[in-house]
């Protein structure tokens, strides 16, 4: 693999990388703040919102470094099923990296609550926080394969 190519691929790694961490933190922060307003508790909207940007920068951060893995090991698994096995089993790259990107972020929260004593993420608790959470990697996938699509020429990986 070339170093521009090398670079292209870690480009759009990183930019589908900022996706899933970003869609992922203002999930979380909006089901947290959700389950404080519950408990009648008046949150003026300035800080819901000041909750949210805090938290793409300060829960993001340790929650990105962890989306960075598991997008590199979905997206890898991706780029070898519609790279070498495309013929074979006619796989659309797009779709492909897509879900790639969901089921990456989906085995990394669960992962967490299995593996940790206590569910790291207060959010996942919530099975639809966890399933929309695992949902922010999909916009990753497209963004990772349409931007290598587009910085490549239509390369697979």
């Amino acid at each position: 693999m070339q170093l521009k190519t090398i670079g292209s691929v870690v480009a759009a790694w990183l930019l589908a990388v900022l996706t899933a961490t970003v869609l992922g933190s203002i999930i979380q922060t909006q089901f947290n703040m959700a389950a404080i307003a519950n408990l009648d508790v008046t949150i003026p909207v300035g800080t819901w919102l000041m909750a949210t940007v805090q938290d793409i920068f300060n829960f993001g951060l340790l929650y990105g470094l962890l989306v960075a893995i598991a997008l590199a090991v979905g997206f890898a698994v991706a780029a070898l099923l519609t790279g070498r096995f495309a013929e074979r089993l006619a796989l659309p790259r797009i779709p492909m990296f897509v879900l790639a990107g969901a089921v990456a972020v989906l085995v990394l929260l669960l992962t967490l609550n299995a593996v940790l004593p206590m569910t790291p993420i207060a959010a996942t608790r919530n099975t639809a926080a966890l399933v929309l959470m695992a949902l922010a990697g999909a916009p990753a996938g497209w963004v990772y394969s349409r931007f290598r699509a587009r910085k490549s020429g239509g390369s697979h990986v």
